[in-house]
């Protein structure tokens, strides 16, 4: 009796790319939110998002949903933000499926030329990172918050929203070294 091990990873992608270029101030922006569904999820890019309205004067917020967090942001949503935003906030990666999403949410932005910020927790770093190897970018940066979202507290939430906030702002402006 035999048995066959499948390995569920890609092979990296062969061309390295490079994150979208910063060059839009926060302040008047439109800020697409992509929502992967995860409890909590929404509290802590509510957060972020309110304080970068208030910080940087962001203008406008508009949400996605995803229906699932497990898979990517569908070719109709990303469409959808294309054409209203230029910044996007994708996460809460919070568990290895839906990390690995979140992130390509956040890729899938940068090659249409917006970028992007991509929050996740702790344990699921390297999911994210091989994520990033696989779609073409030796190193996509995102930020990292504490697990779980889950079960916890909207005060805890909030105080962890805060913790990585300036890292989101700095991912939405400041160049980035993803190669």
């Amino acid at each position: 009796m035999s048995i066959t091990v499948y390995n569920p990873s890609s092979k990296p992608a062969p061309e390295v790319l490079k994150t979208a270029t910063r060059k839009t101030p926060l302040k008047g922006g439109i800020l697409g939110i992509i929502d992967n569904s995860k409890p909590n999820s929404d509290t802590v890019l509510k957060r972020v998002a309110d304080k970068l309205k208030i910080k940087y004067e962001v203008n406008e917020v508009i949400w996605s949903r995803k229906p699932t967090a497990s898979l990517p942001i569908t070719d109709d949503e990303i469409q959808k933000l294309a054409k209203k935003c230029n910044l996007v906030l994708a996460g809460v990666g919070a568990s290895g499926s839906c990390s690995s999403s979140s992130l390509l949410d956040g890729i899938l932005f940068e090659k249409l030329g917006t970028p992007a910020a991509v929050i996740c927790t702790e344990p699921f770093i390297r999911s994210a990172e091989n994520m990033s190897v696989a779609h073409g970018f030796k190193s996509y940066p995102f930020a990292v918050m504490p697990h779980p979202i889950g079960p916890t507290d909207t005060k805890t939430l909030n105080q962890w929203a805060d913790d990585v906030f300036d890292e989101v702002a700095s991912l939405l402006t400041a160049p980035q070294n993803s190669n």
